[in-house]
């Protein structure tokens, strides 16, 4: 899909929102992740994590269903770095494990950023000593304003500076004439059942008003405030964002309302 949008673009970055790391195999990843950010001109932000359904790990990893997901994550983001950055790579990790791979073509970008995803601290802490970006998902500004404070603080301690790491946001867009319009297409569509579905993990204890509200849900005033309050707790760019839709044509409608009412109330962030 990606290398599809990009054929057809010429200044769209292109994110994954996201891609679940334990699930994949690091050195054929490497290639289609430099293939692609060579095709695409250097356009490519590799938004990552450990995913939200251990059950499907298991089902597609059963010889390391035991493995602690966290620490793949890491191990995988750090052989990604070798096979993108060495001529020859070898990685020997506990999860990981290739010997004297050369890897081409490499990225066009360097480094390639990649974004570390989720609002837990080991999301926030990969973020801090390994990634380009924390690419959190579908959180207020109040927790986004406190994730950074931690992100700066982990950042630190590795002799990084905070500055140089983004902050993004990875959120649900969906924009009515009214609140209850709004409301009521987020409700009638499937987001409702991937909400649910994250119950008892990403979305536990999280009430569907709280949802809403963490989300780019509402009329498209409501969302330029939401907007210019996680600019004001410090986020830096929005990022994979999710546009509602049960068709095609839906999806497109909620881009060019995004597009048509959003965008131009942030001139100098829309680049």
């Amino acid at each position: 899909t990606l290398a599809h949008i990009a054929a057809k673009t010429s200044v769209l970055r292109l994110t994954t929102g996201i891609m679940v790391l334990p699930m994949r195999d690091p050195v054929l990843l490497a290639k289609q992740v430099a293939t692609l950010d060579q095709l695409s001109g250097g356009r490519v932000t590799l938004g990552v994590a450990v995913g939200g359904y251990r059950d499907e790990f298991e089902a597609v990893r059963p010889d390391v269903a035991g493995a602690n997901r966290g620490e793949f994550t890491r191990e995988i983001i750090a052989s990604l770095r070798e096979l993108f950055e060495q001529r020859r790579a070898t990685y020997r990790g506990r999860y990981v494990h290739f010997e004297d791979v050369e890897s081409f073509p490499k990225p066009q970008q360097a480094p390639l950023p990649i974004y570390s995803g989720g609002n837990v601290d080991g999301s926030i802490r990969r973020a801090a000593e390994l990634c380009q970006g924390w690419l959190p998902a579908k959180l207020g500004p109040d927790r986004l304003a406190e994730g950074r404070a931690t992100l700066a603080r982990y950042a630190r301690a590795v002799g990084r500076d905070p500055a140089t790491i983004a902050v993004a946001l990875q959120s649900v867009v969906c924009l009515g004439s009214t609140p209850e319009q709004a409301r009521d297409t987020f409700l009638n569509s499937s987001f409702d059942l991937f909400r649910t579905s994250l119950k008892t993990t990403m979305t536990k204890g999280v009430g569907l008003d709280e949802y809403l509200d963490g989300n780019l849900v509402g009329t498209p005033d409501q969302v330029c405030e939401k907007v210019a309050a996680y600019q004001r707790a410090g986020l830096d760019h929005l990022t994979a964002l999710l546009f509602v839709g049960n068709t095609i044509g839906e999806m497109r409608e909620q881009i060019r309302q995004f597009a048509r009412y959003v965008l131009p109330a942030f001139p100098d962030q829309a680049d």
